[in-house]
């Protein structure tokens, strides 16, 4: 089933420790992370990570290492520090139909 951009936003707040489990979410954090979001998404479609066609339908498999590179771009904002978005990155890329993780190869030589 397909996420909402709520969905994503909730978890982003969640990862930032911005708001727990079961509680409201401020509408001003909530804005916040909605403003970032297009470019956090043209970025990784500009650098061939990962396209995402409808923001109000997440894929549930993309989901959690999307939430994390959001968090990383909005963690300042929050006053938390920067979480490392490079791991979440090459969850992404290993997803593509290509296979390419943009991680280097190693190289037998006979």
């Amino acid at each position: 089933m397909p996420r909402t951009t709520n969905d994503l936003i909730r978890r982003v707040l969640g990862l930032l420790e911005v708001v727990a489990a079961g509680q409201p979410i401020a509408a001003e954090d909530a804005e916040l992370v909605r403003a970032t979001l297009p470019c956090v998404l043209a970025d990784l479609s500009a650098r061939g990570v990962m396209a995402v066609a409808d923001a109000d339908a997440i894929d549930d498999a993309i989901l959690l290492p999307l939430a994390e590179i959001v968090a990383a771009a909005v963690a300042a904002d929050f006053g938390v520090a920067t979480p490392d978005r490079a791991p979440a990155e090459l969850r992404l890329r290993a997803q593509q139909p290509t296979g390419e993780t943009g991680e280097p190869v190693s190289t037998d030589y006979f």
